[in-house]
């Protein structure tokens, strides 16, 4: 059996073989799925684009906030405890109710031990990590045909 980076790595070629042509919101949109995040949570989408705030730009959301530039982003009338707590309360829901095979993929969990809930920070650059992976794998499969 390999190792859960072995794992995310094979997992981010699939997605490249499966998901050729799909930008990086439709990819992510998968992969939130995957995870079995409810999209119908407001959570969802202040964490959807979190991470792609995160993933084009980390220094400047890093310097600026995570939830400040969430907030700019999705909804200038939201304040900073709402998103946080929306986030918090769809990434609590997404790991109760995860499937261990899928979340070793994303979150590197080894063995029968039971994994700590990442925090909303944990999650976002955990997920955006992949996505640099996924998006790294997508360029060789365009090579190799």
């Amino acid at each position: 059996m390999p190792n859960p980076k072995e794992e995310t790595l094979y997992h981010a070629l699939f997605l490249a073989q499966h998901l050729s042509g799909a930008d990086l919101q439709d990819g992510l949109v998968y992969i939130l799925y995957e995870l079995d995040m409810p999209a119908h949570n407001i959570g969802y989408h202040y964490i959807r684009n979190a991470i792609l705030l995160f993933f084009h730009d980390p220094i400047h959301v890093l310097l600026q906030g995570i939830y400040q530039s969430v907030i700019e982003k999705v909804n200038p009338s939201a304040n900073y405890e709402q998103v946080e707590q929306s986030m918090r309360s769809v990434i609590n829901h997404t790991y109760k109710n995860r499937d261990p095979q899928i979340w070793r993929i994303y979150f590197h969990t080894r063995g029968t031990q039971k994994p700590k809930r990442p925090s909303n920070y944990e999650f976002i650059s955990q997920i955006s990590n992949f996505m640099e992976l996924w998006q790294a794998c997508c360029k060789e499969v365009s090579y190799e045909n």
